[in-house]
């Protein structure tokens, strides 16, 4: 059977191969103890990454790792400044880790200030995002760290996951039209475009001026390049699948009496004459 042969797995495979087969076992069966004990040995011994992994393994399963609270909190150290990445990405998981399992958002302030800190360096870019990410969780908990999620919303690649944050964290410390601004340069500058879209919807029709629309337009309308990889074709179908999305914002986002963007003047519909196409 698939349960008994993970199970010998678990009990004596190599280290490396155990975390997978104690979270295929409990996939498989429900069977958790044998993957909250890997968990807990990853945790307790494994390098950054192996760290990482388990804590972000728990935080899927949340309040059923309750049990590794203690080996969680005792796996992110203690918030200094002076923190590698790999250390950072490890307080960063088990920030969300402690959110999930039990709302322990005392704990996880501290750890993810650390991470927001980090902006002096381009290759922090992830980090920074992914600490982003967990504070908009946090919701009003996570209000502590409003001001930092201020420091960063001009930042260009930063922007469209600081907005969504900001949001669910402070929502008055946005201003609209001016927030509007920013995503758009997101976008203009393929920084997270897909996401700065998905932003600017969350904004809703008021922020939207005719400025703002104007540039939309000029985005759904233009070559932009959109990175999607190193395959020409690929990164072509990401420019579609873009400039159809922000047609679509567009459309929504359109102010009462504003005919910016209507049907005929879609260039991707038929009516058109245009020989772009709609994304595939």
């Amino acid at each position: 059977m698939a349960g008994e042969a993970l199970r010998r797995e678990v009990r004596s495979g190599q280290r490396e191969g155990r975390p997978g087969a104690a979270k295929a076992l409990y996939e498989l069966t429900d069977d958790i103890e044998p993957l909250l004990t890997v968990l807990a040995e990853l945790l307790e011994g494994g390098d950054a990454d192996g760290r990482r992994e388990a804590a972000s393994v728990a935080a899927g399963l949340g309040p059923r790792a309750a049990v590794l609270l203690p080996a969680l909190s005792a796996a992110a150290g203690v918030p200094t400044t002076e923190r590698t990445v790999p250390e950072l990405d490890v307080a960063v998981a088990v920030a969300e880790a402690l959110w999930r399992i039990a709302g322990r958002a005392e704990e996880a302030v501290p750890l993810l200030r650390g991470a927001l800190s980090g902006t002096e360096a381009s290759w922090m870019r992830w980090t920074v995002s992914r600490a982003v990410r967990v504070v908009a969780q946090l919701g009003e908990e996570g209000r502590p760290l409003t001001e930092a999620l201020r420091a960063l919303l001009p930042e260009p690649l930063q922007t469209p996951v600081v907005v969504p944050a900001l949001r669910a964290v402070a929502p008055e410390a946005l201003d609209g039209p001016a927030t509007a601004g920013l995503l758009l340069d997101s976008a203009d500058m393929d920084a997270d475009p897909f996401t700065a879209l998905d932003a600017l919807l969350e904004l809703g029709p008021a922020a939207m001026t005719a400025e703002h629309r104007r540039r939309l337009t000029e985005l759904a309308e233009r070559d932009l390049r959109v990175t999607a990889s190193r395959v020409e074709g690929a990164t072509a179908s990401a420019d579609e699948r873009f400039q159809g999305r922000a047609r679509e914002v567009l459309r929504t986002l359109r102010g009462p009496g504003d005919g910016a963007w209507t049907e005929e003047a879609d260039p991707g519909s038929p009516e058109s004459g245009s020989v772009e196409s709609e994304p595939r």
